[in-house]
């Protein structure tokens, strides 16, 4: 019994022993690589926020000349119409006519004659059924600012409404809208 435990005590000092001696090996290199995966931690989270502050650029750079392209589109389409002349009244409103061949008609039924491709487009998406902005932008793939500024034309010449309760708006066509179509 004596010597068993003496087995026992002596195995558990030398198991103890070359643990001892694998943690002093072994602990600076694990050290070592602990420290190694913070760096490169550091280094791919670096690399990562500049990837996305380009990208975020490059978005930026797309995104103005998305902007540009529909300033150029909307000039095309006014210069196919005639000089717009602004009156002021006395509530300090603009009330504009158009001269066209020395008779004058309401900027309405001038612009009428003028829809573009793109407002027809979204007059028949509206035909099929009522839809926000953000859903006719992504049906015709044009910048949030351009669409906007088509639906404030649609709106204001009465081709279409908006459901003002919630946002963002619920646009559906109008009478008017639908004839505008039809002709």
């Amino acid at each position: 019994m004596l010597i068993e435990n003496i087995v026992i005590i002596s195995l558990t000092t030398i198991t103890s022993l070359a643990l001892i001696i694998m943690i002093v090996i072994y602990l600076p290199k694990i050290k070592k690589a602990i420290k190694e995966q913070k760096d490169a931690n550091e280094i791919l989270k670096d690399i990562i926020t500049d990837f996305h502050n380009r990208l975020t650029q490059q978005d930026n750079k797309i995104l103005d000349q998305q902007v540009r392209l529909d300033i150029l589109e909307l000039k095309i389409d006014q210069s196919k119409v005639p000089i717009i002349q602004k009156v002021y009244n006395s509530d300090k409103e603009i009330k504009r006519s158009i001269i066209l061949n020395e008779n004058k008609i309401s900027v309405e039924q001038e612009i009428e004659r003028y829809l573009n491709p793109t407002e027809i487009h979204i007059l028949e998406l509206l035909m099929k059924e009522a839809q926000t902005s953000i859903q006719i932008q992504q049906k015709i793939k044009k910048s949030r600012e351009h669409i906007a500024r088509l639906l404030k034309k649609l709106f204001e010449l009465n081709y279409i409404t908006r459901s003002e309760k919630k946002k963002p708006y619920i646009y559906t066509i109008t009478n008017k809208g639908i004839d505008i179509l039809e002709k």
